[in-house]
């Protein structure tokens, strides 16, 4: 790949880091006292860049291989997974 589609790639990773959080925060009407949701919000962060990343990784190629569909499930899921642990063990 060259400098273009990896310039490309990093600047629509920013653009999309900065509509989930910024989406989030403003969305989260408690997240401005106090800063008690900070974990939280951290988490719902990370879970919609990851979906963002896997719908964006899903839709751009030409063809479909077979462990596509799987790929983006399991990453789903795991994403999930680490997003409730870190809810409940700062509990």
């Amino acid at each position: 790949m060259g400098w273009r589609p990896t310039l490309k790639w990093l600047l629509e990773g920013v653009w999309h880091a900065a509509v989930c959080f910024y989406s989030a925060y403003f969305l989260w009407p408690s997240m401005g006292q106090d800063g008690e949701h900070i974990n939280t919000l951290g988490s719902v962060v990370g879970f919609n860049c990851v979906l963002v990343a896997n719908v964006k990784v899903n839709l751009t190629p030409k063809r479909f291989p077979f462990p596509f569909p799987f790929h983006f499930r399991f990453s789903l899921c795991l994403s999930s997974l680490i997003q409730m642990w870190f809810d409940f063990s700062s509990c």
